[in-house]
């Protein structure tokens, strides 16, 4: 009754029986050529023994498929070459020369009488860098020796940051090569461990700095003019004890 509306049909239906055949042609295709999952779990290999009998071993005709995750490799530096350790990656991003050009342009004649102590730095580690890189910057301005930066810890439950106990910057950072690179830039800044060495070398006094540097005729003093006016007698060590950026007091 409508020859058109069959010969649709036939075309359509020819069309599904193509796409059916070529599919299954490929899948055999891919797979008779491919690897094969392995179809027997790995604890069933030959001369296991499970629950005190033997279990079979894996039919000869499965075919096994490796896996897909390489195992990870142990990494071993070679020696003699200038390869860095993992933990050493990060000084490739490292340039001392701005560090030097300051430390070169800087008076270090009274660096033995003039200390800059940054005791007891508290935060996280975005926050105690920022301490230790103000510390070290304010004692190259002024030409001081410079008490190494320690953090105090904070309490289990990170509410209580005032009264923990004082760790050196190991917590967080590479010590010996803070040591290494600031000595490298700044050859003339003495380094002490803590105050108790600078008691060592000579009677000490003892300088807070303000949070407002104070005012001279109306001109806001820099801190390194502050730094030279507050200095205490030729006799004695002055520390110039500084606060903490963060305004956690």
């Amino acid at each position: 009754m409508y020859p058109g509306l069959e010969q649709r049909r036939r075309c359509v239906t020819l069309a599904l029986i193509l796409f059916i055949s070529f599919f299954l042609c490929a899948s055999y295709w891919l797979w008779s050529g491919g690897e094969h999952v392995r179809l027997v779990p790995s604890f069933q290999n030959g001369g296991a023994v499970q629950d005190g009998s033997e279990v079979k071993e894996a039919p000869k005709d499965v075919v096994t498929k490796p896996s897909l995750v390489p195992a990870q490799e142990e990494y071993t530096p070679k020696t003699g070459t200038g390869e860095l350790r993992p933990d050493e990656i990060v000084l490739s991003e490292y340039d001392e020369a701005p560090i030097r050009e300051m430390c070169a342009n800087t008076s270090w004649a009274d660096s033995r009488n003039v200390v800059v102590n940054c005791a007891a730095r508290v935060g996280g580690v975005g926050n105690v860098r920022q301490e230790f890189l103000v510390c070290v910057r304010q004692a190259i301005e002024i030409g001081a020796s410079l008490i190494r930066p320690d953090i105090m810890l904070r309490s289990e439950g990170l509410i209580e940051y005032q009264n923990g106990p004082v760790h050196n910057m190991s917590y967080l950072f590479n010590l010996e090569l803070f040591d290494a690179r600031l000595r490298s830039a700044c050859p003339h800044m003495p380094i002490y461990n803590d105050l108790a060495e600078v008691e060592r070398v000579g009677e000490i006094a003892k300088v807070d700095r303000p949070w407002d540097l104070p005012k001279e005729q109306g001109v806001q003093l820099s801190f390194t003019a502050w730094a030279q006016l507050n200095r205490q007698a030729r006799d004695k060590i002055t520390v110039i004890t500084m606060p903490r950026i963060t305004g956690q007091t």
